[in-house]
């Protein structure tokens, strides 16, 4: 884990001068960049009480998510705002770039961000854009929940359950069920957050809570949608667009069942590689790559060729990572697989 006091140093300087700072979560919505905003703001307004902190997002903390408090500190900002000139600085966290940060309307909204610029993050460095950003990016963390737990709320002594509770929500969330925990010391970032009070059953009460039988009925119409390559290890998982239509389910409530047949897939022996290629409209593709081991396939340089590939972008950890493409659904599918089986590991 790197070194980071002197661009701690500096944002802590900047928050005490501010008058008002914008910080924007990635469009991903999952609990990661949910806590990790609400953990910003927290810290923001008890460094200066007198700061206005405004969190602006491509989406609305729907019932998903909001077991976890807060979700009326978030705003839509594609429903006019996109200038953000006016604030002293921006943050983004749990991403770095600002094509990240729309969900639906990328490449058709101009941004327009203040001078000053902060990255928060856990993915890979070479994910990011803006050099003259205060970048804190540290992909050996689990979360950028627990980065900004680590960085900022434990030296400055910000330490309250509400806040081990963020910290905690977005690691869950990231790791799902902690499948890509590994080390020693991302267990010890989950004793420390207990040991402050973190509220677990919060946690286990919500998480895939709304998941019933009817929903499982439906995780298994996804075999019929994967490609198992048993020699290789590489299984493949395209959804069409109209796949997901005729699910009728809630967009959200949809990639809880996708993620929740992901998961039992990581669970089965003889994989290596899990690719999941999701149509959107518009021929716009989402990518999610996940290896077993990082030296079978580097999934965060994969994502960043596919990404560029595509005219979008990509990038991430090195056993889990993401991209997105402006490509044909079909023609997508085989480029990410030749990628893959070009780079992958016998």
């Amino acid at each position: 884990m790197k070194d980071f006091a002197n661009e701690v140093t500096k944002v802590v300087g900047m928050i005490k001068e501010a008058k008002r700072i914008v910080v924007f979560p990635t469009a991903r919505i999952d609990l990661d960049c949910i806590s990790s905003a609400r953990i910003f703001k927290k810290i923001c307004k008890s460094i200066n009480t007198n700061v206005v902190v405004d969190i602006y997002s491509d989406f609305q903390v729907d019932e998903y998510h909001s077991f976890i408090k807060g979700e009326d500190e978030f705003n839509v900002f594609l429903k006019g705002k996109t200038d953000f000139s006016e604030y002293d600085f921006s943050v983004i966290v749990d991403g770095s770039l600002t094509s990240q940060l729309l969900k639906k309307n990328l490449g058709r909204v101009e941004i327009t961000l203040p001078t000053n610029q902060v990255v928060i993050d856990h993915h890979s460095e070479a994910n990011t854009a803006n050099p003259d950003s205060i970048m804190i990016i540290d992909s050996s963390y689990k979360s950028t929940s627990v980065l900004l737990w680590e960085l900022f709320i434990k030296p400055l002594n910000l330490i309250t359950p509400d806040i081990a509770t963020l910290a905690l929500a977005g690691y869950v969330g990231d790791t799902g069920y902690f499948r890509w925990v590994e080390k020693v010391e991302d267990f010890r970032h989950l004793d420390d957050l207990l040991k402050n009070k973190a509220d677990i059953k919060l946690l286990a009460d919500n998480y895939f809570k709304f998941l019933n039988f009817s929903d499982l009925k439906i995780c298994l119409k996804f075999t019929e949608l994967t490609s198992y390559d048993y020699a290789t290890g590489l299984y493949i998982v395209g959804i069409p667009l109209k796949f997901e239509g005729e699910q009728k389910l809630h967009p959200d409530l949809f990639n809880d069942v996708k993620d929740y047949y992901l998961l039992q897939l990581q669970n089965t022996r003889g994989w290596k590689v899990i690719v999941t290629i999701k149509e959107s409209p518009n021929d716009f593709v989402w990518v999610s790559l996940r290896s077993s081991d990082e030296n079978v396939l580097d999934c965060s340089m994969v994502a960043r060729e596919i990404g560029k590939h595509g005219n979008g972008t990509g990038g991430g950890h090195k056993r889990a990572s993401g991209a997105n493409m402006k490509m044909n659904f079909d023609e997508a599918k085989r480029y990410i697989e030749e990628t893959i089986r070009k780079y992958l590991v016998k």
